[in-house]
């Protein structure tokens, strides 16, 4: 399913890891640089990623990657997630810029509100 946007396209990649999207984004004059996005559950209060149910850690490498957001969010939900936020993250250290934030608790929707 394209994300529709400015210099902006989404697919699934189907070989390797089922959970990872390419992203292709414009980038300085034309170029495009793909990246792998994973799909995260981050407290947004204390930063970290949930890991496993008892576990969450400040390392986004070592956080559980779903599938897509509606099973993130459906995790949430079933297991009483508090300060939950997905976040589509990027795993090229340069391109964080483009990490994407989506607050699900009423404290994490406050605190983006606060921000922005």
């Amino acid at each position: 399913m394209p994300l529709q946007g400015k210099g902006r396209s989404l697919r699934k990649v189907k070989a390797g890891r089922p959970n990872l999207f390419l992203i292709s984004v414009s980038i300085l004059r034309g170029r495009v640089h793909r990246m792998r996005m994973r799909i995260l559950v981050q407290n947004c209060v204390t930063c970290a990623y949930l890991v496993s149910p008892d576990k969450w850690s400040a390392d986004a490498e070592a956080a559980r990657t779903f599938p897509t957001s509606e099973s993130a969010i459906a995790y949430c939900a079933e297991h009483q997630v508090s300060h939950a936020q997905i976040v589509l993250k990027f795993d090229d250290d340069y391109a964080t810029k483009y990490d994407i934030t989506v607050p699900l608790s009423k404290e994490c929707k406050e605190a983006a509100a606060a921000e922005g």
